[in-house]
Protein backbone atom coordinates (compact mmCIF):
# COMPACT_ATOMS: atom_id res chain seq x y z
CA UNK A 1 0.00 0.00 0.00
CA UNK A 2 1.43 3.36 -0.99
CA UNK A 3 1.09 6.76 0.59
CA UNK A 4 0.80 8.63 -2.71
CA UNK A 5 2.22 12.14 -3.10
CA UNK A 6 2.13 13.19 0.55
CA UNK A 7 3.80 16.44 -0.48
CA UNK A 8 0.42 17.61 -1.86
CA UNK A 9 -1.25 17.60 1.54
CA UNK A 10 1.65 18.74 3.70
CA UNK A 11 2.69 22.22 4.62
CA UNK A 12 5.94 23.09 6.31
CA UNK A 13 4.04 23.68 9.56
CA UNK A 14 2.22 20.32 9.50
CA UNK A 15 4.73 18.22 7.57
CA UNK A 16 6.38 16.28 10.38
CA UNK A 17 3.22 15.48 12.36
CA UNK A 18 1.07 14.48 9.39
CA UNK A 19 3.78 12.48 7.66
CA UNK A 20 4.64 10.64 10.86
CA UNK A 21 0.96 9.86 11.52
CA UNK A 22 0.40 8.57 7.98
CA UNK A 23 3.55 6.44 8.01
CA UNK A 24 2.71 5.06 11.46
CA UNK A 25 -0.79 4.15 10.30
CA UNK A 26 0.58 2.23 7.32
CA UNK A 27 3.25 0.50 9.42
CA UNK A 28 0.54 -0.51 11.93
CA UNK A 29 -1.65 -1.83 9.10
CA UNK A 30 1.21 -4.08 8.01
CA UNK A 31 1.88 -5.22 11.56
CA UNK A 32 -1.80 -6.17 11.89
CA UNK A 33 -1.71 -8.12 8.63
CA UNK A 34 -4.02 -5.73 6.78
CA UNK A 35 -1.44 -5.33 4.01
CA UNK A 36 1.82 -7.05 3.18
CA UNK A 37 4.07 -4.03 2.59
CA UNK A 38 3.82 -0.27 2.58
CA UNK A 39 5.65 2.59 0.99
CA UNK A 40 5.73 6.22 -0.05
CA UNK A 41 5.32 7.34 -3.64
CA UNK A 42 6.39 10.94 -4.20
CA UNK A 43 6.41 12.91 -7.44
CA UNK A 44 8.28 15.79 -5.78
CA UNK A 45 10.18 14.67 -2.66
CA UNK A 46 11.77 18.05 -1.92
CA UNK A 47 9.38 18.93 0.95
CA UNK A 48 9.83 15.48 2.48
CA UNK A 49 13.62 15.62 2.89
CA UNK A 50 13.80 18.44 5.40
CA UNK A 51 15.08 16.79 8.60
CA UNK A 52 12.38 16.07 11.13
CA UNK A 53 12.66 15.97 14.89
CA UNK A 54 11.87 12.28 15.18
CA UNK A 55 12.43 9.24 13.05
CA UNK A 56 9.71 8.05 10.69
CA UNK A 57 8.76 4.37 10.46
CA UNK A 58 10.88 2.62 7.84
CA UNK A 59 8.88 1.97 4.65
CA UNK A 60 9.29 -1.15 2.57
CA UNK A 61 9.42 0.92 -0.62
CA UNK A 62 10.17 4.50 -1.59
CA UNK A 63 9.09 5.30 -5.15
CA UNK A 64 10.11 8.56 -6.82
CA UNK A 65 10.41 9.84 -10.37
CA UNK A 66 13.38 8.43 -12.24
CA UNK A 67 15.07 8.95 -15.55
CA UNK A 68 16.75 11.37 -17.88
CA UNK A 69 13.96 13.96 -17.76
CA UNK A 70 14.05 14.42 -13.97
CA UNK A 71 15.65 17.63 -12.74
CA UNK A 72 18.79 17.69 -10.62
CA UNK A 73 16.97 18.99 -7.55
CA UNK A 74 14.35 16.22 -7.71
CA UNK A 75 17.06 13.55 -8.17
CA UNK A 76 19.05 14.93 -5.25
CA UNK A 77 15.92 15.16 -3.07
CA UNK A 78 14.98 11.56 -3.90
CA UNK A 79 18.41 10.40 -2.78
CA UNK A 80 18.28 12.46 0.42
CA UNK A 81 14.80 11.11 1.18
CA UNK A 82 16.05 7.54 0.70
CA UNK A 83 18.87 8.30 3.14
CA UNK A 84 16.37 9.74 5.63
CA UNK A 85 13.81 6.91 5.40
CA UNK A 86 16.15 3.96 4.76
CA UNK A 87 13.51 2.04 2.76
CA UNK A 88 14.06 -1.65 2.13
CA UNK A 89 13.74 -0.91 -1.61
CA UNK A 90 13.89 2.19 -3.80
CA UNK A 91 11.80 2.21 -6.97
CA UNK A 92 11.54 4.65 -9.84
CA UNK A 93 8.52 5.72 -11.87
CA UNK A 94 7.73 7.60 -15.06
CA UNK A 95 11.11 6.97 -16.75
CA UNK A 96 9.94 8.58 -19.99
CA UNK A 97 8.38 11.67 -18.44
CA UNK A 98 4.99 10.70 -19.82
CA UNK A 99 5.30 8.85 -23.10
CA UNK A 100 7.89 7.25 -25.35
CA UNK A 101 6.10 9.06 -28.19
CA UNK A 102 7.12 12.50 -26.84
CA UNK A 103 9.30 14.50 -29.23
CA UNK A 104 12.30 14.48 -26.89
CA UNK A 105 12.89 10.80 -27.64
CA UNK A 106 13.14 11.58 -31.38
CA UNK A 107 15.66 14.39 -30.82
CA UNK A 108 17.90 12.77 -28.22
CA UNK A 109 19.63 9.37 -28.28
CA UNK A 110 20.11 8.07 -24.73
CA UNK A 111 22.27 5.18 -25.92
CA UNK A 112 25.30 7.31 -25.00
CA UNK A 113 24.69 6.08 -21.43
CA UNK A 114 25.29 2.44 -22.38
CA UNK A 115 28.56 0.56 -22.70
CA UNK A 116 27.35 -1.16 -25.89
CA UNK A 117 24.95 1.34 -27.50
CA UNK A 118 24.54 -0.57 -30.77
CA UNK A 119 22.82 -3.46 -29.04
CA UNK A 120 19.74 -1.48 -27.97
CA UNK A 121 17.02 0.96 -28.92
CA UNK A 122 16.91 4.52 -27.56
CA UNK A 123 13.85 3.61 -25.48
CA UNK A 124 15.69 0.69 -23.91
CA UNK A 125 18.64 2.95 -23.11
CA UNK A 126 16.40 5.58 -21.49
CA UNK A 127 14.66 2.89 -19.43
CA UNK A 128 17.95 1.36 -18.30
CA UNK A 129 19.41 4.79 -17.40
CA UNK A 130 16.41 5.39 -15.14
CA UNK A 131 17.84 2.76 -12.78
CA UNK A 132 20.67 5.16 -11.87
CA UNK A 133 18.76 8.43 -11.97
CA UNK A 134 18.37 8.07 -8.96
CA UNK A 135 19.68 4.64 -7.99
CA UNK A 136 16.69 2.26 -7.78
CA UNK A 137 16.12 -1.49 -7.91
CA UNK A 138 12.88 -1.38 -9.97
CA UNK A 139 11.19 1.04 -12.36
CA UNK A 140 7.41 1.16 -12.73
CA UNK A 141 6.00 1.77 -16.20
CA UNK A 142 2.53 1.69 -17.64
CA UNK A 143 1.73 0.23 -21.02
CA UNK A 144 -1.00 -1.62 -22.83
CA UNK A 145 1.44 -2.85 -25.46
CA UNK A 146 3.03 -6.24 -24.74
CA UNK A 147 5.76 -5.53 -27.33
CA UNK A 148 6.75 -2.36 -25.51
CA UNK A 149 6.91 -4.23 -22.21
CA UNK A 150 9.07 -6.92 -23.84
CA UNK A 151 11.43 -4.25 -25.20
CA UNK A 152 11.83 -2.81 -21.70
CA UNK A 153 12.33 -6.21 -20.10
CA UNK A 154 15.12 -6.91 -22.62
CA UNK A 155 16.81 -3.68 -21.50
CA UNK A 156 17.47 -5.01 -18.00
CA UNK A 157 20.61 -6.84 -19.18
CA UNK A 158 22.15 -3.72 -20.76
CA UNK A 159 25.22 -2.32 -19.02
CA UNK A 160 25.33 1.35 -18.14
CA UNK A 161 28.38 3.55 -18.52
CA UNK A 162 28.62 4.84 -14.94
CA UNK A 163 31.09 7.55 -15.95
CA UNK A 164 28.57 8.99 -18.45
CA UNK A 165 25.78 8.84 -15.87
CA UNK A 166 27.99 10.72 -13.41
CA UNK A 167 28.91 13.33 -16.00
CA UNK A 168 25.22 13.78 -16.80
CA UNK A 169 24.41 14.32 -13.12
CA UNK A 170 27.19 16.90 -12.87
CA UNK A 171 25.87 18.72 -15.94
CA UNK A 172 22.36 18.74 -14.51
CA UNK A 173 23.58 20.17 -11.22
CA UNK A 174 25.70 22.81 -12.96
CA UNK A 175 22.78 23.85 -15.15
CA UNK A 176 20.49 24.23 -12.11
CA UNK A 177 22.93 26.54 -10.30
CA UNK A 178 22.20 30.27 -10.53
CA UNK A 179 24.65 32.14 -12.74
Amino acid sequence: MFLHNPEHSLTEATRDDLLEAACSTLADACAQGLCDRWGISSWDPRLLVIPAEGELPRPDVLMTRAGLLVSADILDAAERLAERLRPREAWGMSPFGGSTADAVWDRFDPRIFLREPRTSTPIQAAFRAAYRLPSVSAVAVGTDNPGHLGELTDALDLELDDHMIQQYRELLRARSQPV
